[in-house]
């Protein structure tokens, strides 16, 4: 959720946090390696919170997505519409949940972001390029979405892993090259 959340929020509220360094997200969520393979082990809806974590991680990821992008407070105990149906024995990605997530996800934000008269001083979006968790190619997808929208930012898919810690001190370094304030002595 770090590179997901980092673009959202920098996208959202570019006067409050002028700076946003977006590392290893989806951004796609409807293109999420996840969303696929989340359905193979949900069987039927889970019961409590204890069930709830005998899913396989893709699964729960993707019922956490639903939280953000489906809520119901008429279904508890989660309170959210389920991001799969169980059908003939098998689930299937629930109708409509698609097109939710691809209203929440980043890529929606930078339509949102164009709208608004305030900009980010700076973007960049990290990515390694043999991440095995999420597929570089979203990143770099990314990418050229905000090219051709025409939003500033940089890009390096230089890395080597996913959320490598090997990228935390160019990010702080790019944070505070592009961040603005009084200078000492002022």
């Amino acid at each position: 959720m770090g590179g997901d959340g980092a673009a959202h929020l920098g996208l959202k509220h570019p006067a409050v946090y002028a700076v946003a360094v977006a590392l290893s997200g989806t951004y796609f969520w409807d293109r999420d390696p996840n969303l696929l393979e989340g359905a193979k082990g949900f069987l039927h809806d889970p019961a409590d919170y204890y069930e709830f974590m005998t899913l396989q991680e893709s699964a729960q990821n993707e019922i956490a997505t639903a939280a953000a992008v489906a809520p119901n407070a008429n279904k508890p105990p989660f309170y959210l519409d389920m991001p799969y149906v169980v059908a003939a024995g098998k689930a299937e990605i629930a109708p409509g949940f698609v097109e939710k997530v691809k209203a929440s996800d980043p890529r929606a934000d930078v339509e949102r972001y164009l709208a608004q008269p305030v900009r980010l001083n700076a973007l960049l979006v990290q990515h390694g390029k043999n991440d095995d968790f999420v597929p570089v190619g979203l990143a770099r997808d990314f990418d050229k979405l905000l090219t051709q929208k025409g939003i500033a930012h940089e890009f390096d898919d230089s890395f080597i892993a996913h959320c490598s810690y090997d990228e935390i001190p160019p990010m702080l370094k790019f944070m505070s090259d592009h961040l603005v304030g009084e200078k000492a002595g002022n």
